[in-house]
Protein backbone atom coordinates (compact mmCIF):
# COMPACT_ATOMS: atom_id res chain seq x y z
CA UNK A 1 0.00 0.00 0.00
CA UNK A 2 1.45 3.46 -1.10
CA UNK A 3 0.91 6.00 1.83
CA UNK A 4 0.92 9.32 1.36
CA UNK A 5 1.99 11.75 3.61
CA UNK A 6 -0.01 14.44 5.68
CA UNK A 7 0.82 17.92 4.70
CA UNK A 8 1.63 20.40 7.35
CA UNK A 9 0.14 23.84 6.00
CA UNK A 10 0.70 27.11 8.03
CA UNK A 11 -2.78 28.76 7.79
CA UNK A 12 -2.24 32.27 7.34
CA UNK A 13 1.24 31.56 7.65
CA UNK A 14 0.68 30.48 11.25
CA UNK A 15 -1.53 32.85 13.02
CA UNK A 16 -1.80 31.40 16.13
CA UNK A 17 2.47 32.04 16.44
CA UNK A 18 2.96 35.13 14.57
CA UNK A 19 0.85 37.83 13.23
CA UNK A 20 -1.65 36.47 10.31
CA UNK A 21 -0.32 36.99 6.59
CA UNK A 22 2.66 38.63 7.39
CA UNK A 23 6.30 37.84 5.87
CA UNK A 24 7.33 37.27 10.04
CA UNK A 25 4.60 34.63 10.19
CA UNK A 26 5.80 32.80 6.83
CA UNK A 27 9.71 33.18 7.37
CA UNK A 28 8.73 31.61 11.19
CA UNK A 29 7.01 28.40 9.27
CA UNK A 30 9.41 27.78 7.14
CA UNK A 31 12.00 28.30 10.38
CA UNK A 32 9.58 25.31 11.97
CA UNK A 33 9.63 23.10 8.45
CA UNK A 34 5.73 23.39 7.18
CA UNK A 35 5.26 21.97 3.58
CA UNK A 36 3.34 25.35 2.70
CA UNK A 37 1.26 28.20 3.18
CA UNK A 38 -2.21 29.19 3.05
CA UNK A 39 -2.82 32.75 2.27
CA UNK A 40 -5.34 35.80 1.22
CA UNK A 41 -5.00 37.99 -1.77
CA UNK A 42 -6.60 40.99 -2.61
CA UNK A 43 -5.67 43.53 -5.58
CA UNK A 44 -4.78 47.12 -4.08
CA UNK A 45 -5.83 49.98 -6.52
CA UNK A 46 -2.53 50.44 -8.36
CA UNK A 47 -2.72 46.90 -9.01
CA UNK A 48 -0.21 45.48 -6.62
CA UNK A 49 -1.55 41.67 -5.27
CA UNK A 50 -1.30 41.91 -1.85
CA UNK A 51 -1.44 39.42 1.32
CA UNK A 52 -4.68 40.41 3.88
CA UNK A 53 -7.68 38.40 5.06
CA UNK A 54 -10.22 40.94 5.64
CA UNK A 55 -12.14 43.26 2.55
CA UNK A 56 -11.15 46.45 4.44
CA UNK A 57 -8.28 47.16 7.36
CA UNK A 58 -8.85 45.25 10.61
CA UNK A 59 -9.26 47.34 13.65
CA UNK A 60 -8.08 44.71 15.79
CA UNK A 61 -5.26 44.20 13.83
CA UNK A 62 -3.88 47.50 12.14
CA UNK A 63 -2.23 50.68 13.64
CA UNK A 64 -1.87 53.55 11.57
CA UNK A 65 1.30 55.43 10.76
CA UNK A 66 1.35 57.22 14.26
CA UNK A 67 0.79 53.78 16.13
CA UNK A 68 -2.43 54.32 16.85
CA UNK A 69 -5.25 51.63 16.72
CA UNK A 70 -7.69 52.17 14.21
CA UNK A 71 -11.13 53.05 16.03
CA UNK A 72 -13.09 51.26 13.38
CA UNK A 73 -13.19 49.51 10.25
CA UNK A 74 -10.38 51.15 7.74
CA UNK A 75 -10.63 51.98 4.25
CA UNK A 76 -10.94 48.55 1.63
CA UNK A 77 -7.88 47.43 0.19
CA UNK A 78 -9.06 47.99 -3.26
CA UNK A 79 -9.35 51.25 -2.97
CA UNK A 80 -5.56 52.21 -1.49
CA UNK A 81 -2.41 51.80 -3.57
CA UNK A 82 -0.04 49.78 -2.71
CA UNK A 83 2.33 52.50 -1.06
CA UNK A 84 -0.54 53.58 1.32
CA UNK A 85 -0.89 50.40 2.51
CA UNK A 86 2.54 50.34 3.39
CA UNK A 87 1.47 52.97 5.89
CA UNK A 88 -0.37 50.87 8.50
CA UNK A 89 1.57 48.22 10.97
CA UNK A 90 0.29 44.87 11.14
CA UNK A 91 2.20 43.23 13.91
CA UNK A 92 0.62 43.14 16.75
CA UNK A 93 -2.84 42.28 17.95
CA UNK A 94 -5.09 45.10 19.55
CA UNK A 95 -4.49 44.23 23.40
CA UNK A 96 -8.17 43.77 25.14
CA UNK A 97 -9.71 42.68 22.12
CA UNK A 98 -11.99 39.40 21.38
CA UNK A 99 -9.85 38.46 18.30
CA UNK A 100 -6.35 39.33 20.54
CA UNK A 101 -7.41 37.33 23.00
CA UNK A 102 -8.18 33.92 20.23
CA UNK A 103 -4.64 33.74 20.05
CA UNK A 104 -3.08 34.23 22.99
CA UNK A 105 0.41 32.98 22.21
CA UNK A 106 0.92 35.17 19.27
CA UNK A 107 4.43 36.96 19.55
CA UNK A 108 3.74 40.06 18.17
CA UNK A 109 6.49 41.33 15.10
CA UNK A 110 5.99 45.62 15.41
CA UNK A 111 6.92 47.12 12.19
CA UNK A 112 5.57 44.34 9.72
CA UNK A 113 3.39 45.68 6.64
CA UNK A 114 1.31 44.29 4.67
CA UNK A 115 3.24 41.99 2.06
CA UNK A 116 2.93 41.40 -1.73
CA UNK A 117 2.11 38.05 -3.10
CA UNK A 118 5.38 38.43 -4.89
CA UNK A 119 7.02 38.93 -1.24
CA UNK A 120 5.93 36.17 -0.02
CA UNK A 121 7.32 33.77 -3.11
CA UNK A 122 10.22 35.58 -2.92
CA UNK A 123 10.69 34.08 0.73
CA UNK A 124 10.17 31.03 -0.18
CA UNK A 125 12.60 30.58 -3.09
CA UNK A 126 15.12 32.40 -0.59
CA UNK A 127 14.78 29.71 1.76
CA UNK A 128 15.29 27.07 -1.49
CA UNK A 129 12.70 24.61 0.03
CA UNK A 130 9.80 23.06 -2.30
CA UNK A 131 7.11 24.57 -0.32
CA UNK A 132 3.51 25.40 -2.11
CA UNK A 133 0.90 28.45 -1.50
CA UNK A 134 -3.30 27.66 -1.11
CA UNK A 135 -3.83 31.16 -1.90
CA UNK A 136 -7.67 32.16 -1.43
CA UNK A 137 -8.72 34.79 -4.07
CA UNK A 138 -10.49 37.26 -1.50
CA UNK A 139 -13.57 38.43 -2.94
CA UNK A 140 -17.13 38.85 -1.97
CA UNK A 141 -19.54 37.42 -3.63
CA UNK A 142 -22.70 39.07 -1.79
CA UNK A 143 -21.46 42.39 -2.11
CA UNK A 144 -18.93 43.35 -5.17
CA UNK A 145 -18.30 46.89 -3.98
CA UNK A 146 -16.26 45.39 -1.20
CA UNK A 147 -13.43 43.96 -3.50
CA UNK A 148 -11.98 43.96 -6.57
CA UNK A 149 -14.14 41.55 -9.16
CA UNK A 150 -13.91 38.33 -9.52
CA UNK A 151 -12.25 38.35 -12.95
CA UNK A 152 -9.53 41.00 -11.86
CA UNK A 153 -8.40 39.09 -9.00
CA UNK A 154 -7.90 36.13 -10.82
CA UNK A 155 -5.98 37.43 -12.98
CA UNK A 156 -3.87 39.71 -11.55
CA UNK A 157 -2.86 36.46 -8.98
CA UNK A 158 -2.63 34.00 -12.27
CA UNK A 159 0.26 37.07 -13.34
CA UNK A 160 1.92 37.22 -10.47
CA UNK A 161 2.71 33.75 -10.57
CA UNK A 162 3.50 33.06 -14.09
CA UNK A 163 6.24 36.09 -13.61
CA UNK A 164 7.81 34.59 -10.76
CA UNK A 165 7.52 31.08 -11.93
CA UNK A 166 5.38 29.47 -9.15
CA UNK A 167 2.69 28.61 -10.88
CA UNK A 168 3.20 24.73 -10.81
CA UNK A 169 3.40 25.36 -6.60
CA UNK A 170 0.67 27.09 -6.25
CA UNK A 171 -3.22 25.82 -5.74
CA UNK A 172 -5.63 28.41 -5.66
CA UNK A 173 -8.71 28.18 -3.63
CA UNK A 174 -12.08 30.41 -2.84
CA UNK A 175 -15.57 30.62 -2.33
CA UNK A 176 -16.48 32.68 -5.25
CA UNK A 177 -17.14 30.38 -8.13
CA UNK A 178 -16.16 33.36 -11.03
CA UNK A 179 -12.69 33.91 -9.25
CA UNK A 180 -12.05 30.54 -9.51
CA UNK A 181 -13.49 30.03 -12.96
CA UNK A 182 -11.60 33.13 -14.10
CA UNK A 183 -8.15 31.48 -13.18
Amino acid sequence: MNKKKSLNIAHRGGAGLRPENTLAAFAHALDIGVDGFELDVHVAKDGTVVVFHDDALKRDLVRDADGQWLSETGPLIKDLPYPALQTYDIGRLKPGSKYGARYPEQVPQDGERIPKLADVIYLINRAGGSERLWIELKTDFLDRTQTSSPEAIAEAVIRVLKREKFLDRAVLVGFDWPALIAA
